[in-house]
C-alpha cells in the first residue's frame, strides 16, 4: 500500500500536471485569440479613426475651398460696387485728359488767331530788322539824263550816291544799256573803298554817233562786278541829237 500510495500520488501529481499543461495550453490558446481579437478590433478602430479624421479633413478643405469661392465672389461684387483706386485714378486722369481737349477745342479759334498775329508779327520784325541791316543805294539824281550831238560822239553828266546803312566794304559800279551796238555808258571812278555814309562823286560818260533816245543803269555791287547787287540801280537816259 505503500508502494501504491507512494506511486498513485505520483501519477495523480503526473496526470494533475498534465492535465494542468492542457489547460495551460487552452488558456495559452484563448489568450492567443484574444491577443488577436484586442489587435484586430484596435486595427479597426485606428482605421475607423482615420477614415473620419480624412472625412473630416475633406469636409473642412470643401469647406474653405466653398469660402474661398464665396470670398472670390464677394471680392468681385465688391470691386464692381467700389472701384479700386487703380481704376479712380484712371477714371480721373481720363476726365482730366477730356476736360484739357475740351478747353483746347473750345479756345482753338483764339490760339489760332493769336498764333496768326504773332507770326505776322514775327515776319514784320524779322522784314524791318533785314530792311534796318540791308544797305539801300542813294541817288542825288535819279533819273538822270545825259545828251550830246552825234557829232560830237560822247557826252557826260556828274551824280553822286551813298548806301544807307552805311556798307563799309568795297563796292564796284557797274553799267548796262539797252542797245550795246549802238551806245555805250560808263564811270569814272568805277570802284570805291566803302559805301557811304556820305555822298560820292562820279561822273558818267556815254558815247554814241547814231541819233537816237537810249536807256542804261547803273547799279552799285558788294565788292566786285559780279557782286551782291545793293538796290536800286541808276536809270539813265541817252538822249543822242
Amino acid at each position: 500500500m505503500q508502494g501504491d500510495t507512494g506511486v498513485y500520488p505520483l501519477g495523480l501529481i503526473i496526470i494533475a500536471h498534465g492535465g494542468f499543461l492542457r489547460n495551460s495550453g487552452v488558456v495559452r490558446k484563448q489568450s492567443g485569440v484574444a491577443e488577436r481579437s484586442w489587435g484586430l478590433a484596435t486595427r479597426s478602430f485606428q482605421r475607423g479613426r482615420q477614415e473620419y479624421n480624412y472625412d473630416l479633413w475633406s469636409t473642412n478643405v470643401l469647406r474653405d475651398c466653398m469660402g474661398c469661392k464665396n470670398n472670390r465672389a464677394r471680392e468681385l461684387r465688391m470691386q464692381k460696387l467700389f472701384p479700386s483706386t487703380q481704376s479712380l485714378k484712371l477714371s480721373r486722369d481720363q476726365s482730366t485728359t477730356l476736360q484739357s481737349l475740351s478747353t483746347i477745342r473750345r479756345y482753338l479759334p483764339h490760339l489760332l488767331v493769336v498764333i496768326s498775329i504773332s507770326l505776322v508779327m514775327v515776319g514784320s520784325a524779322a522784314t524791318v530788322l533785314s530792311a534796318t541791316t540791308t544797305p539801300k543805294a542813294l541817288w542825288s539824281t535819279n533819273p538822270i539824263t545825259i545828251t550830246f550831238s552825234h557829232n560830237a560822239g560822247a557826252g557826260s553828266a556828274t551824280d553822286s550816291f551813298k548806301c544807307a546803312p552805311p556798307y563799309l566794304k568795297p563796292i564796284v559800279l557797274t553799267t548796262t544799256v539797252n542797245n550795246p551796238v549802238l551806245v555805250s555808258l560808263t564811270t569814272s571812278p568805277s570802284s570805291f573803298p566803302q559805301c557811304g555814309p556820305s555822298y560820292t562823286t562820279f561822273t558818267l560818260t556815254a558815247h554814241s554817233i547814231v541819233p537816237g533816245t537810249y536807256s542804261g543803269t547803273v547799279t552799285i555791287r558788294q565788292t566786285s562786278q559780279y557782286g551782291t547787287a545793293i538796290p536800286p540801280s541808276l536809270i539813265v537816259k541817252i538822249v543822242v541829237t
